[in-house]
């Protein structure tokens, strides 16, 4: 059976070696043999750098905006789609691109309203053909 780790208080990646009196932190690398990073015997200090060394590891996630995304949609998917669809989705696309640069705070109504038909209307809040009709 193994035996429970006495130092349940260091963050995962980072180990302590007791050597006599004092306790020594080491940042693993890992690898084969095993890599250790010295991280110093002050605890506080050691975290720090742990930290740090954690931090530059991980890369920050892109920011995707949506003009990225609607350029990424007319670069790969437009191309496949057929002509009146294609042309249906660039209308679409404008209009929700005006509505964007009109009002951040931009709503389904609000989008509803710049469609030029009540069929395009219906069809890209994806509503039965009977809801477009007036009441």
């Amino acid at each position: 059976m193994r035996l429970v780790s006495p130092n349940t208080n260091l963050p995962a990646g980072m180990r302590a070696r007791h050597r006599g009196a004092k306790t020594y932190y080491f940042y693993d690398l890992g690898g084969k043999p095993r890599k250790e990073l010295s991280l110093g015997t002050d605890y506080v200090e050691a975290v720090r750098k742990w930290s740090e060394l954690e931090k530059s590891k991980t890369m920050p996630a892109p920011i995707v905006t949506f003009d990225t995304a609607a350029n990424g949609y007319v670069a790969d998917v437009l191309p496949t789609k057929s002509p009146r669809t294609r042309s249906d989705n660039v209308k679409e696309l404008d209009s929700v691109r005006q509505i964007r640069c009109a009002s951040t705070n931009a709503t389904s109504t609000g989008a509803t309203n710049w469609r030029s038909s009540r069929a395009r209307r219906r069809r890209s809040c994806g509503l039965p053909w009977w809801a477009s009709w007036p009441q």
